[in-house]
């Protein structure tokens, strides 16, 4: 398949005024993308970064100011496009956040508004824009999920549940729309794992400063890269792609515990925290780790040797 069409696509990113949003405006620019949309709550950021893109490569850049934690921000956002006379081709839902701690303690809204923003806000876009694009039979949705998607997460419980969602609801778009034989509209999913934005100020901070994470400049181009090959499926790293994989071969209640132990948080009552995953358990996932890390090296040697 050829690499995706940016200089003939108008392309619109939520939550685009930082992190990995910003950088994937930055990056489809450099590509010589048609224009972009870029919508987000902080009006003022996304003006500043119209106003880069438009100096450093000359993109026309449209801005939309709406919060996707509200009902009824997806259809505004249509309306607004559809006022300016703007035809989307490319829609990446980018916006999503996240709480960390017990699921008991966290606030019952602060859920709400993250299944509105993580959910039914990427849902309901998608139902906006996509029936144009298979009437065309061009254009494509890019969904970030997370490598969260693939395995339980205590104390990120909601946030984990979203991008299962997200996850799921991708695969399954991505055949609806080839079994339309719409094979010009691309569908991806995008799995990042820890990445340096803002979304783990506050939370996480110990785990986070403990691992690798990837900029936003990198999940940017792991991004278009899948885009370009139509992946319904992108994972960014090889680190995080095994994981995804050990994730599936373990016991689901192991791989649970084990999550559950890497983002506990570092103010849980001593108590609660005695319940450390049994060593046994942790053997099991170290195993089926390994086991994966095989069964793809053994698929990358299969594959050099057939070129």
């Amino acid at each position: 398949m050829p690499i995706y069409p940016y200089s003939e696509s108008t392309v619109l990113i939520t939550g685009a005024s930082r992190g990995i949003g910003a950088a994937l405006a930055r990056a489809l620019a450099k590509r010589g993308v048609r224009s972009l949309i870029l919508t987000a709550r902080a009006g003022g950021d996304l003006e500043t970064l119209a106003a880069e893109l438009f100096a450093s490569h000359g993109t026309r850049v449209e801005t939309v100011v709406a919060d996707l934690s509200d009902a009824a921000a997806p259809a505004a956002i249509k309306a607004e496009t559809d006022r300016r006379g703007l035809t989307v081709d490319l829609l990446i839902n980018n916006a999503g956040w996240g709480t960390h701690g017990t699921f008991d303690a966290t606030d019952p809204a602060k859920s709400r508004d993250m299944i509105e923003v993580n959910v039914q806000a990427l849902v309901e876009l998608s139902h906006l824009y996509l029936p144009q694009m298979i009437a065309r039979n061009r254009g494509g949705i890019v969904n970030i999920a997370s490598t969260a998607a693939f395995q339980p997460v205590p104390f990120m419980a909601v946030y984990g549940a979203t991008k299962a969602f997200v996850l799921s609801f991708t695969e399954a778009l991505a055949v609806e729309v080839t079994e339309q034989g719409a094979d010009g509209v691309r569908i991806v999913g995008l799995c990042p794992g820890g990445t340096a934005t803002s979304f783990g100020d506050g939370m996480l901070r110990g785990h986070f400063e403990k691992t690798r994470q990837h900029t936003p400049e990198q999940v940017a181009e792991e991004t278009l890269a899948a885009l370009d090959k139509n992946a319904p499926v992108a994972v960014v790293g090889t680190a995080n792609y095994l994981m995804t994989l050990s994730g599936r071969f373990a016991p689901r209640r192991t791989v649970a515990e084990v999550a559950g132990s890497l983002f506990r948080p570092a103010d849980l009552p001593a108590k609660a925290r005695k319940s450390a995953v049994p060593r046994e358990r942790v053997g099991v996932f170290a195993v089926t780790a390994a086991m994966a890390a095989v069964a793809v090296a053994t698929m990358f040697m299969a594959r050099r040797g057939r070129s």
